[in-house]
């Protein structure tokens, strides 16, 4: 599953989620409302009540930029007649700064999963004005409705309660998904798309990181690579010549993982294996050995064409007194002694 699926996947139910939260917040403001004698309030739940059965079938179909406006207008609406019919100290406008958060997030999910244009910023502009309005209208009308102060002290609580609530919940979620995002940008980035074994990119950090440990004596870097590979692409095209890159890459990992071997992509038809293996020369060679003499004896077969190949290996062992680039230069320069003494061979 790919990384859009899975935001996708939890765009859906993180807007579900909220969609259930509000409707059963709004079930509770209208029985609150209602036995309160707040009349216009209890009419207005209804209306909002109705609303978020309706985005229950938007959220079905996926309407996803649709149940985010439709929620917007109805937050909008109904947070700013209660804050003037029941006034400042019931706590309702500190939901619109909670709906900032909410309008930002949403955003940045729809940016990233479905390319939808939600306009954050001026929405947020919207709560914020909104905020400013009632604070002015408030200030010089008193509430329609006069409650008890510690009726209007339970209802800031409650209102404060699911703000905050809401608030740590998508900043929780935000975060978990950045994270994410950027634990697969940096896979992908490190990953041959071709052949999905680590690529160039991912070998030149991790032989920096080995290269410091005391104990890289023990070991070594291959540089292998495909004889006569551009015949394969001049003779079969170059859809075979990837299928050769895609199994010869298959065939590496299957040997390396049960040695604890990193096989990587260095480009074109090389690949690079770095690792160690017991602790003598002769062990490393069976093991380069094992690999070449698998690859030379597998039966390829690309559509009615049966083929066979070989590969040649340049190996170096870890020289402290040589720096990164000494090391594989020297397993390159191996490498090419085997090419150019009949290949299919490795050269130690």
């Amino acid at each position: 599953m790919g990384t859009e699926s899975l935001h996708t996947s939890t765009v859906y139910k993180s807007a579900l989620a909220v969609n259930i939260a509000f409707l059963a917040v709004h079930v509770c403001f209208f029985i609150c409302f209602a036995l309160l004698h707040i009349t216009v309030m209890a009419v207005v739940n209804v209306f909002s009540i109705s609303t978020y059965i309706i985005t229950l079938f938007l959220l079905h179909k996926e309407r996803i930029l649709l149940f985010a406006y439709t929620t917007y207008i109805e937050v909008f609406i109904h947070m700013s007649l209660a804050t003037i019919c029941l006034g400042w100290n019931c706590g309702f406008q500190i939901c619109f700064l909670g709906m900032v958060i909410l309008v930002f997030y949403v955003e940045y999910i729809l940016m990233s999963t479905k390319n939808s244009t939600f306009y954050g910023a001026r929405l947020a502009m919207g709560y914020f004005l909104a905020y400013i309005v009632c604070a002015v209208v408030t200030h010089v009308i008193p509430p329609f409705y006069v409650i008890s102060e510690s009726m209007e002290f339970i209802i800031m609580l409650a209102v404060s309660s699911a703000t905050f609530s809401l608030c740590i919940f998508f900043m929780s979620l935000l975060v978990y998904l950045t994270m994410r995002s950027t634990r697969n940008l940096s896979h992908t980035a490190q990953t041959d798309a071709l052949t999905g074994l680590p690529n160039r990119h991912y070998l030149t950090n991790n032989l920096k990181k080995i290269y410091i440990n005391p104990e890289m004596k023990d070991y070594w870097i291959t540089i292998a690579d495909i004889d006569n590979f551009k015949s394969i692409n001049d003779t079969y095209g170059h859809n075979c010549g990837d299928y050769v890159l895609k199994t010869i890459s298959e065939l590496l990992q299957k040997h390396c993982k049960k040695a604890g071997i990193t096989p990587c992509r260095w480009g074109g038809e090389e690949f690079v294996l770095f690792g160690s293996v017991g602790n003598n020369r002769q062990a490393q060679l069976t093991f380069l050995e094992d690999i070449r003499k698998e690859i030379e004896q597998y039966p390829f077969q690309y559509g009615e064409q049966n083929f066979r190949l070989t590969i040649t290996l340049g190996t170096a062992l870890c020289n402290i007194e040589q720096d990164l680039d000494q090391w594989v230069n020297l397993a390159d320069k191996k490498l090419y002694v085997g090419k150019y003494s009949g290949k299919n061979k490795v050269v130690f």
